[in-house]
């Protein structure tokens, strides 16, 4: 949400040295652009001009989502490959995504085991549904900061999964 906003997001509590594969999502918002200051146990990102990438997904296919909803909104192209895995997680993370990011006005194309994103500079906006899927709907999040009519999430108390306070975070951010 961070390389998407003006204002920017921190995090704080995070482990730097953490095994856990999640923690590579500073590399990837740096490959897409965003602006990435990490001091201690807080992550600050701040927005600027994303660009598409090619993210290989066989080592954090849990990012996927989210590089998803990045590659929507940054300039180019956007490749997510070897994510066949990511068909057999709560949901068909593949199909999910791309429906989801689809319903939202995003140029996306679905392949055997990637994604393909042509960015656009904003998304109309819309309905979408979660999937059942925690990380679908914080990746529906994600792109809801590029939508110009907003978004509406099916599905949202998903997140409770992993994340049981992320919508009360997403409010405290301006969400609605």
């Amino acid at each position: 949400m961070g390389a998407l906003s003006e204002k920017g997001v921190a995090v704080s509590g995070l482990d730097p040295a953490s095994a856990q594969g999640d923690r590579a999502v500073c590399e990837l918002l740096r490959a897409f652009g965003a602006e990435v200051s990490v001091e201690g146990g807080c992550v600050r990102v701040c927005k600027k001009e994303l660009r598409g990438l090619r993210f290989d997904a066989s080592q954090t296919p849990d990012l996927a989502p989210v590089a998803a909803a990045l590659g929507a909104l940054a300039e180019g192209e956007t490749r997510i490959v070897n994510a066949a895995r990511l068909r057999f997680k709560e949901s068909d993370r593949l199909h999910t995504t791309a429906a989801m990011l689809a319903s939202l006005g995003a140029d996306v194309t679905e392949l055997p085991d990637a994604l393909v994103l042509r960015g656009k500079s904003s998304l109309p906006g819309g309905e979408t549904v979660s999937f059942s899927d925690h990380r679908v709907a914080m990746a529906a999040a994600v792109a809801a900061c590029g939508c110009e009519s907003g978004m509406t999430l099916r599905g949202a108390e998903c997140v409770g999964k992993s994340y049981p306070r992320f919508w009360e975070d997403c409010r405290s951010l301006g969400g609605i």
